[in-house]
């Protein structure tokens, strides 16, 4: 009785340490999770700690976006305490997904799957961002850290660039290959390269020229 009396005054002084802790964003549970694991041990239970992933759920709403960034938080700083305001998070979360929506004139489907994308190029690309602030989700809120999405949309756009370019070199590559042998000079595998290359184009700019179409029906509308 009397070491059971033991481990948890431990507990109490270990959650009486945190909750005196004037770090709010900082302050760890560790010393609370060790006095917790030592009494549990001393009571014959096994412990294993087991850390949540939400890498590879679906995004198909507001909760699973908010889920998905704390999963990504877990994955790129274990171990850091995180502050988390759950109504804080979903409006942030709301705004986010409705201006991704006006800026590209799509679904909230697609938003919520762009928004997605953006969370984690923030993760693989942080220190580009040079945050001087722990990271929550209100980093993405879309008035004094409207910067940070902006430089994600900007980064995921290199990204998507860089993948077309390497899809028309493959491509290109594919073609001129089909025409070696064929009795074709440089200058007409170029030409039809060109025809091709203008073809992608060509339909690339209509799918913008129909964004763009549907973005001012929206801004009439409202």
């Amino acid at each position: 009785m009397k070491d059971e009396l033991a481990y948890i005054q431990k507990i109490s002084a270990a959650c009486l340490e945190y909750l005196d802790s004037t770090e709010l964003f900082a302050r760890s549970t560790d010393g609370i999770e060790r006095a917790c694991s030592a009494f549990l041990k001393h009571k014959c239970y096994s412990i294993k700690k087991v850390e949540y992933d939400y890498s590879g759920k679906p995004i198909k709403d507001i909760q699973d976006l908010i889920d998905y960034f704390y999963g990504l938080m877990y994955k790129y700083h274990p171990g850091e305490a995180v502050y988390r305001n759950r109504e804080q998070d979903l409006s942030i979360a709301l705004a986010f997904v409705e201006a991704r929506q006006e800026a590209d004139g799509i679904t909230k489907e697609a938003a919520l799957k762009q928004c997605a994308a953006l969370i984690q190029i923030v993760f693989e690309e942080e220190p580009r961002f040079k945050f001087n602030i722990p990271l929550n989700f209100s980093i993405f809120g879309q008035k004094q850290c409207g910067w940070i999405t902006e430089v994600a949309v900007r980064i995921m756009n290199e990204r998507i660039q860089k993948a077309k370019e390497e899809a028309d070199l493959i491509f290109a590559n594919a073609h001129a290959d089909k025409f070696v042998g064929t009795g074709w000079s440089q200058e007409d595998i170029e030409a039809a390269l060109k025809n091709l290359e203008g073809d992608f184009y060509g339909k690339e700019k209509g799918r913008k020229e129909r964004r763009e179409e549907k973005q001012r029906d929206r801004r009439q509308q409202s």
